[in-house]
């Protein structure tokens, strides 16, 4: 069972990047991506793909922002079910993408809510995700599983998922155009809302 853990409201993400963009960086987040010159290639926005559905006080649905550097993509995996705020937040790990076909693969690790079984008694929860699609238009098209990490990689669910650009979020992290600015930003998303495990 999960309790969620969203708090605030949804126009608290503005005040959130504002401040994000100028913090300085935690050295000790760990990237899953090769390392890379900076110099040799352009930071990109690729943009950010949603589906999330709000009522007054809830939303619920999947985000994935991505961004570029030569071949090499960075991004955070977004998934909320409860109020709206503190949307629980991962890391883009592992990620796969040909650009001939538009393929995009990856996996994020999310803390949901606290989790309580016979053999869990109020414990965060290792929520795991894996994703296999495309890029296609205005959509990421794909598979998306969903697995517990308390259980031995339990398959929870398996979904498909279509998420279309969200044009709103865009408008907000088009401002990170450099790499040390991404690596600011995604610090402090992470340590805020990022998985407990």
């Amino acid at each position: 069972m999960r309790i969620g853990q969203n708090i605030m409201f949804k126009l608290s993400i503005n005040l959130i990047c504002v401040a994000f963009l100028n913090f300085p960086f935690y050295h000790n987040l760990i990237f899953a991506e090769t390392p890379i010159k900076e110099s040799s290639n352009k930071f990109v926005y690729l943009g950010s793909y949603s589906d999330m559905k709000y009522t007054e006080e809830h939303q619920y649905g999947f985000e994935v922002d991505l961004w570029k550097m030569g071949n090499t993509l960075f991004g955070h995996f977004l998934h909320s079910e409860g109020l709206i705020g503190d949307t629980p937040t991962g890391l883009l790990e592992n990620i796969k993408y040909f650009p001939e076909t538009r393929e995009l693969s990856f996996e994020a690790k999310l803390t949901m809510g606290i989790h309580y079984c016979k053999d869990h008694k109020g414990v965060p929860s290792r929520d795991k995700y894996e994703f296999k699609g495309r890029i296609k238009g205005k959509e990421l098209i794909g598979t998306l599983t969903e697995r517990d990490g308390l259980h031995d990689n339990e398959i929870i669910k398996i979904q498909k998922i279509k998420l279309i650009r969200d044009q709103e979020k865009e408008e907000l992290l088009s401002n990170i155009k450099t790499l040390e600015k991404w690596k600011n930003y995604s610090n402090m998303i992470l340590k805020h809302r990022g998985p407990k495990w």
